[in-house]
């Protein structure tokens, strides 16, 4: 399980952007790497740091970062 601010950390290691630009409200659209690479690095974060398996398609319909958390459930703590 991670917490929030571990979530968004990996989140934006994977994005290759700064971590403290990053938050819950973020659009992914709006991220230059946010591509097929990221959905599947983003995938592997939730279940092997959150221990939360996800659908595709709960990632392919994300619109923002809150988005992500919400799917990752019980994963990420406060």
């Amino acid at each position: 399980m991670l917490d929030r601010a571990a979530f968004l950390a990996e989140l934006a290691e994977i994005l290759d952007v700064d971590a403290g630009t990053l938050t819950p409200g973020t659009e992914l659209g709006t991220l230059e790497n946010w591509d097929s690479v990221a959905h599947l690095s983003a995938m592997v974060l939730i279940d092997e740091k959150c221990g939360v398996a996800i659908a595709p398609d709960a990632l392919i319909s994300a619109r923002t970062v809150s988005d992500l958390m919400r799917a990752a459930g019980h994963g990420i703590g406060p």
